[in-house]
This record gives C-alpha cells, sequence and structure tokens, in this order.
C-alpha cells in the first residue's frame, strides 16, 4: 500500500511534512512530521532548514491535527519525493535520492530544486 504524503500549514507560512496514518472526517493522524524552516543566510540566499516538528522534541511522533486548524495542504508531489521520502524514513539508501541527502544534512538550498 502507497503511503500518503501531505504537506500542510497551519498558520499559511510555516510548512509540515509528514505522512498521513489515517483520517477522519475532521482529523489527520499523521507520523513522521517534519518542519521546513525559512531562513536567509548570510549572503542573503534563502535556504530552509529541516527541523523535527515541535512536538517530535518531546518523544511524540504521531500527531492528530484537527482539519480545521490547516490553512492550506497539499498530496499533490513529485511521485519521486514521495518514493524518496517514505524509503527515508525506514533508513533505506535510495541510489540517486539527492532530495533525501539534503533532508538528512538539514539545509535545503531552493534553488536547487528548480530545473
Amino acid at each position: 500500500m502507497d503511503s500518503k504524503i501531505i504537506v500542510f500549514s497551519m498558520d499559511g507560512t510555516d510548512e509540515h511534512l509528514g505522512v498521513i496514518e489515517s483520517e477522519t472526517d475532521t482529523h489527520y493522524i499523521i507520523n513522521h512530521v517534519f518542519t521546513f524552516a525559512k531562513q536567509y543566510d548570510a549572503s542573503g540566499k534563502l535556504t530552509v532548514n529541516v527541523v523535527p516538528f515541535v512536538l517530535n522534541s518531546v518523544g511524540i511522533k504521531k500527531i492528530t491535527i484537527m482539519k480545521t486548524k490547516i490553512a492550506w495542504f497539499t498530496e499533490d508531489m513529485d511521485e519521486n519525493f514521495k518514493k524518496q521520502f517514505t524509503a527515508s524514513l525506514s533508513g533505506i539508501v535510495v541510489a540517486g535520492a539527492d532530495t533525501m541527502s539534503k533532508l538528512k544534512n538539514n539545509v535545503i538550498d531552493l534553488q536547487s530544486f528548480k530545473k
């Protein structure tokens, strides 16, 4: 069964990425949630640091979010990214997973995704 990956925001600016474990009419139950923290480096280049979702720091791995608290979300993303993200959760190294190596190094240069 394919995992459903979701990118969402609760305030309209911060972006989070996780795996939908299940959902009800009113809630998402999401596991393996990461936050993309945007910032500018010394040269003015926008970078994104990938950090654990705030609750992960106290050992909570699965979160329940009310759908009404989500400002926006998408499940529409590149299929290769979905496969690489899912594989990275198991610790399996995926050949050519450049995106995941950047995630594991905690820094993503947004310019590198432009083709």
